[in-house]
């Protein structure tokens, strides 16, 4: 009874699964750990009930195929009820066998599947390759020593989680150095252990198996552009509270007594719960979030980036300039190639914010004589074209708009803009031509529809 409970609650207060549950993106995570845990549940429901049998097999069918539709992490589940068979049932070894040809089976069919559906020739080494890797930028040797030690992050975050943060510094990727070889021989070496301990441990042998099988497809040889995330750690760290509620309830109650043992573990538990609560605060005020994050990780440009957006959309536009002034410097300093337009974009925001018009313009003059698609193109004319409007350059703020649209002729905006800056001008008729156009393609525009009213009434209409 006690051993699941605290395992749970260990699971639902650790202060390292907020990204997976309060980060909306990755509620991936979140629902995919349910999903995977609803399998493994109705699995161990069918081997025990006979009567139910059935019932049960299909649930287990169905929630594992609802997994694999969630995220890739979970395409290890074969592997996981593989391992559950093992651990905690007395099974013949041609059962597993068969077992194991059943497993492979389906990883196989998960394979040909996303290969159709991605438009490559499963039995193809092309296959392969587009769909065990995520960038080209990183090679799997690479990725898999930087692992190797990000792993042990996780883990020192688990049992220690000080220093928690959304976007960490960028993780040098070394290869396999004096320090990689070490770290891979530990991990080698306690999943070794787990072996050993298959028959006598069987609890502790899953809970340290399962955190490794868990974390193989994404801290393994498949290249991730973003070496280390927390809400990787969400799935595999169902393994870890297993090994904390088994050895707080089944082994320390041989040193103290059960009572003390279950006082000390609700300690522990209110702490992380506190821990958590306050981090939840810390997310609620997403400026306050992004500025823990660059002291915490000053080098990670994206982190300044976003923290600059936010300080813009609170009207700080001084702190917001100083912000994507940084992040644009890491760039530079990284040897990326081409320009960041997003930061780009909000700087000239934060300019035209504190009216600094002539470093807006410049700016904006600087980026357009820059190669770049033509939405994009679009887009800095338009953000040129209010500024000019702010000015009372009127005829120039037009001149942008037009140029704007001849660029990228399926712009709303630049198209609504336009309307609004001829209806105030007087021409009637070409702003009406220009709502009704836009209209025609977002014909819940209310902003639109509002001012095509108003331009009507003008006329008399």
């Amino acid at each position: 009874m006690w051993l699941p409970l605290f395992a749970a609650l260990f699971f639902i207060l650790h202060p390292l699964h907020i990204q997976a549950v309060t980060y909306i993106v990755q509620r991936l995570a979140s629902l995919a750990a349910l999903f995977y845990i609803l399998t493994m549940f109705s699995f161990v429901q069918a081997r025990l009930n006979s009567e139910k049998k059935i019932m049960w097999i299909v649930i287990c069918l169905i929630s594992a195929l609802l997994a694999f539709f969630t995220k890739q992490n979970t395409f290890t589940l074969p592997i996981v009820l593989l391992l559950i068979e093992i651990c905690f049932f007395s099974t013949s070894f041609k059962t597993l066998f068969r077992f194991g040809l059943i497993s492979a089976g389906v990883l196989g069919f998960i394979f040909v599947m996303l290969s159709w559906n991605l438009n490559y020739q499963p039995f193809s080494l092309e296959a392969m390759q587009a769909l065990t890797k995520e960038t080209d930028k990183i090679s799997r040797l690479d990725y898999f020593a930087s692992q190797m030690q990000v792993i042990w992050i996780y883990l020192k975050l688990f049992f220690y989680p000080i220093g928690l943060h959304i976007d960490y510094d960028p993780f040098p990727l070394t290869g396999f150095n004096l320090f990689t070889i070490f770290a891979t021989l530990a991990h080698f070496s306690i999943i070794a252990i787990s072996l050993f301990f298959l028959r006598k441990l069987p609890l502790l042998a899953f809970g340290i198996l399962f955190y490794y099988v868990a974390h193989s497809i994404e801290s393994g040889f498949i290249p991730i552009r973003d070496v280390i995330f927390e809400h990787r750690t969400y799935l595999p760290d169902i393994g870890l509270v297993i090994i904390m509620g088994w050895f707080l309830i089944e082994k320390v109650v041989n040193w103290i007594k059960l009572p003390t043992v279950l006082a000390l573990s609700s300690v522990l538990l209110i702490v992380l719960g506190i821990q958590t609560w306050e981090r939840n605060q810390l997310w609620r005020d997403p400026v306050a979030l992004w500025q823990h994050n660059v002291t915490l990780a000053p080098s990670k440009e994206r982190a300044w980036s976003v923290l600059g957006k936010h300080l813009l959309e609170r009207q700080q536009a001084k702190e917001g300039i100083q912000a994507l002034e940084r992040a644009i410097e890491l760039q530079k300093k990284s040897g990326k190639k081409g320009i960041n337009t997003v930061d780009i974009i909000n700087l000239i925001v934060g300019f035209k914010m504190l009216k600094e018009y002539d470093k807006a313009l410049h700016l904006t003059q600087q980026v357009l004589n820059q190669p770049m698609t033509p939405l994009l193109k679009s887009k800095f004319l338009i953000n040129q074209a209010n500024i000019f409007y702010e000015q009372d350059r009127i005829s120039e703020a037009e001149q942008s708009l037009r140029q704007a649209i001849a660029i990228y002729p399926n712009d709303l905006t630049a198209k609504g803009n336009l309307a609004s800056l001829l209806g105030n001008r007087g021409s009637f008729e070409e702003a009406e031509a220009l709502y009704l156009e836009v209209l025609r393609y977002y014909p819940t525009n209310k902003a639109v529809q509002e001012n095509l009213q108003n331009l009507r009434k003008l006329q008399g209409k």
